[in-house]
């Protein structure tokens, strides 16, 4: 007699090869009134076999749609820590001061550092062999007695200050870096020495607070906007010429 368990191996067919034979040989010894009870054991395992298969294609369909279902919740899982991770970023970035990319930092760095050497070298000291350096070739300048234009144009600007002003120091006071513009507030100190806008030389010194705007372009200062306290200069020198 065989068990359920065994009805479900691979040994199965081969029962019902078994079955079949064994109908065969009643039925060619006449013993014909066992084939109803054969039949019926024939026809229970194959009812057992289909139930089987039927379970076992059930059970890989319920398996590949969990796989499934797993697949899309894992990948649904990984776009929202993915788009959480980013979103994180973007707003630390936004929000802490300091949190930007090491190349922003380095570039806006290196901005602040250009023009601290164009208060320092330039008009701080006359070093009129490093303006090809620091300034743009088609630079251009905004400055209250007027506009200038290319390097040229700066070196004579300079020179020419400096003849008034020989001494002349530009101390940074602040200095920001946003972009592509850099800003600095300074104080403007100098002795005058040489006629300046029709004024003859005093032998006073003098110091204004100034703010300036820059545009850095390829590591070059290409833009600049100068706002000096051009009254309280003035004043500081008529005042002069009149009490020597």
């Amino acid at each position: 007699m065989y068990s359920f368990e065994q009805l479900r191996s691979e040994t199965a067919n081969k029962l019902v090869a078994e079955v079949n034979n064994r109908l065969k040989s009643i039925g060619e010894a006449g013993g014909l009134d066992k084939i109803p009870l054969a039949l019926e054991a024939q026809i229970f395992i194959n009812e057992l076999l289909r139930r089987d298969q039927d379970k076992h294609t059930k059970a890989m369909l319920c398996y590949t749609r969990s796989m499934k279902r797993m697949a899309i919740t894992m990948t649904v899982m990984t776009l929202c820590i993915l788009g959480l991770t980013v979103g994180m970023f973007v707003l630390t970035a936004r929000l802490v001061p300091g949190c930007g990319t090491a190349r922003e930092e380095s570039s806006l760095a290196a901005n602040r550092e250009l023009v601290r050497r164009q208060h320092e070298e330039v008009w701080s000291k006359g070093n009129l062999a490093i303006i090809d350096e620091i300034y743009a070739r088609d630079f251009v300048g905004h400055f209250p007695f007027g506009q200038l234009g290319g390097r040229e144009e700066i070196k004579q600007r300079v020179a020419l200050h400096r003849s008034s002003f020989p001494d002349w120091t530009e101390q940074i006071e602040d200095i920001i870096a946003e972009g592509d513009r850099v800003v600095t507030r300074f104080i403007s100190q100098g002795t005058h020495q040489g006629e300046f806008r029709g004024i003859s030389a005093t032998g006073r010194s003098v110091e204004i607070g100034e703010v300036a705007i820059y545009r850095i372009a390829d590591g070059k200062i290409a833009e600049q906007w100068v706002f000096p306290d051009v009254v309280s200069l003035l004043a500081q020198l008529k005042d002069s010429s009149n009490n020597p």
